[in-house]
């Protein structure tokens, strides 16, 4: 009859050494260290918050609500934009009149006409 090792009998048979090669199995062509991937992970991680920062208007934090422009919203319209144009468009306007004004009253002159003044 045969008998099958088991941990009682383990003496009585031989022991198995394997014999080691000094060929190596392992391939290494597409080896990539475990710090060379968290390098990776990091700079893609910093490459997409760039590239979602680039959607925005502003770098950083948001800006305040009066820095914000006003064609972004939902509600406006070309006529606003308009009006808005017409209305910054005349604001230059009085304030060059009233630096060429300071300039005539500094000459102690009197404005005969302020259309007159380049704008």
């Amino acid at each position: 009859m045969k008998e099958f090792k088991t941990h009682y009998n383990q003496d009585k048979f031989p022991k198995q050494f394997i014999v080691l090669s000094d060929e190596i199995l392992t391939e290494v062509a597409g080896y990539i260290s475990a710090k060379q991937r968290i390098e990776n992970l990091l700079f893609a991680g910093q490459r997409l918050l760039q590239s979602r920062s680039e959607m925005y208007d502003y770098t950083g934090e948001p800006p305040e609500d009066d820095q914000l422009d006003p064609s972004r919203s939902p509600n406006f319209d070309l006529a606003d934009a308009t009006q808005n144009l017409l209305n910054v468009e005349a604001r230059a306007k009085q304030k060059q009149r009233n630096k060429a004004s300071e300039v005539v009253n500094d000459k102690k002159e009197p404005i005969k006409n302020p259309e007159d003044f380049p704008i």
